[in-house]
């Protein structure tokens, strides 16, 4: 069930009530009928004029009410990390422009985060708490695809941090 609009309701009851008071000034002594015929054709005008303008115009600012979720099983960004790692296991390109600066965004961040090690600034104590592998994966430029072993090694070592 809607809730009944109010504010609308207000705003054209207090329209109706002011043109009334306007035709009672110039000197017309109007009947109630009148008076209450004039305030109901008011108030459904402005509500079909309300409605009217939130089809064709509807609000740019976003809803105050979130928008509900479904509870799924995976987010959906995990399917998108996996379809770029599958990815990256068969196109080199994929491989530089995805997977690579992905995991090493994941790994600046947790080594900074979590041993205050940065890759950049130390990059000899990120290398033994990565391990070779996954540090030259991170660091050096990926002319090849990478194999299922050398991104699982990558992922386990972040993980590990």
């Amino acid at each position: 069930m809607s809730r009944l609009p109010l504010r609308p309701l207000a705003g054209a009851a207090l329209l109706a009530a002011a043109a009334m008071l306007v035709i009672v000034a110039a000197g017309w002594s109007p009947r109630v009928e009148y008076v209450l015929t004039v305030v109901g054709v008011t108030v459904v005008a402005a509500l079909a004029l309300r409605r009217l303008v939130a089809i064709v115009a509807p609000p740019v600012w976003p809803s105050p009410v979130p928008v509900r979720r479904e509870p799924g099983g995976v987010d959906p960004r995990v399917g998108s990390i996996e379809a770029s790692l599958r990815r990256g296991t068969e196109d080199a390109g994929v491989c530089r422009r995805r997977v690579q600066p992905l995991l090493l965004d994941l790994a600046i961040h947790r080594l900074s985060r979590h041993r205050g090690v940065g890759l950049v600034e130390d990059p000899e104590e990120a290398r033994q708490v990565l391990g070779d592998e996954p540090f030259h994966f991170l660091s050096d430029v990926v002319d090849e695809p990478a194999t299922t072993a050398t991104l699982s090694q990558t992922v386990a070592a972040i993980e590990r941090l």
